[in-house]
Parts: structure tokens; sequence; C-alpha cells
């Protein structure tokens, strides 16, 4: 094996690791509030289900307790969208409640009062504030809220083929590397591929794999 051709492959692995904490940074800004937070994040839309709605993550809140004698609500959050400021007022089921993962919650856009409904963002992210779309916002202003929290908003099938691509990417640059090092120790091409490149390429797939669906676990189903 050459040397251009083993640069290459530590390169490749080196801009790869990169690649992967950069991503790691952005999804982790984009991922669902803490959980000691009271909602972990926004959903806001009409109630059709063929609207596309616009989700924010509860990280781009900004949210305090209660303060006043009204003890419906235990936190107050906002979000500043288009020069008017988002509110909504929120607090959980407790955790003896029939409905656990539920809570109540009201918002205001501006002046404006509007519906809001504590449910499920997935089947494991819960807490998520589903908000009526403000009559303000029309379907323009909805397209750049989308657009502005990309990461968010990204349909499931991306995060799926992120997943598998990973998971493809790190199999590949495992075996890739193990050829490097080994390459000039075992002569025979067969078996440094059958019992070293085949099952380092398997098992790295599923740690690729794994890994990836820990990134991006708040982002699908």
């Amino acid at each position: 094996m050459s040397l251009k051709v083993k640069s290459t492959i530590r390169l490749l692995t080196l801009l790869f690791g990169v690649l992967i904490i950069v991503l790691a940074i952005v999804l982790n800004h984009s991922a669902p509030g803490p959980a000691e937070q009271e909602i972990l994040g926004v959903s806001i839309g009409h109630w059709d289900f063929d609207n596309e709605r616009a989700y924010i993550s509860g990280k781009r809140l900004t949210c305090q307790p209660v303060v006043d004698t009204d003890e419906t609500f235990s936190s107050v959050c906002t979000l500043e969208i288009q020069d008017k400021t988002l509110t909504i007022w929120a607090s959980r089921n407790g955790p003896n409640s029939n409905m656990m993962f539920g809570g109540q919650c009201k918002a205001s856009y501006g002046d404006e009062r509007l519906t809001c409904d504590i449910g499920s963002r997935h089947v494991h992210i819960h807490w998520f504030a589903f908000v009526e779309q403000p009559a303000a916002l029309d379907e323009a202003d909805m397209a750049q809220l989308r657009q502005h929290f990309f990461w968010e908003n990204l349909s499931e099938t991306f995060f799926v083929t992120l997943i598998q691509g990973i998971a493809l990417i790190t199999a590949v640059l495992a075996v890739a590397n193990l050829f490097v090092l080994l390459w000039h120790k075992i002569k025979s091409r067969f078996v440094l591929f059958v019992f070293g490149g085949l099952p380092i390429g398997i098992a790295f797939f599923y740690i690729g794999m794994l890994g990836a669906f820990w990134l991006t676990s708040g982002f699908f189903d």
C-alpha cells in the first residue's frame, strides 16, 4: 500500500472525526431542552393534520419560574419571533397523574391569545407545547421560521438516512485503517479481509449506528 493511500485514509478519518464533532455540537444546540425545563420545546401551527408545523428546541427559549400568586403554572418561557414575543406559561402534571407526560399551558404572541396544549414530540420526547399558529404569521413567515430552526424541522427520513450513512462510513474507515496497519504484516489479503476486515467492519457499522442513534435520538421516533 502506497504512502499516498495511507495518508489519504488517515486524512479522511480525521476529517470524518471533525465532522462528527461539529454535527454533535449542532445537534446538541437544536435538541429538545434540558429535562429540568418545564417544556422541552415548542410546536407552532394550525391543528389540521396536513399543515406543516414549525418545531423549536426548548434550548432556544428563555425560561424562568413564575413568581406571582398564580399557582396554575410553574414556569414562563419566551421567544422573540418576527419582532414580537411568544410567551408560554406551563407546568407539568405530577408523577401520580394518569397523564404524567402531560401538563397545562397557555400562550400569547404579542397581544394575541393562543390555544396551547402539552403533548409529545415523539414517543420518547414529551412536554412539548403545541401552540396555535398566530394570525400575525402567514405561511411565508412559517416557512421562514422552519428554515431558521433548520435542524428541528428536518424530516425523520433525513435522520434515519444520516444514521445509516454515519454507520457505513465508520465501518469503511475502520476497515481501511486496519488495512493500513496490517497491510505489510499479513501476506494473505484474503485472510486479512475475512478474519480482520469483515468482523471489524460489521462491529464498527453497529458502533457507528449506535453512536449516530444517540446523537440524533431527540429528532425522530
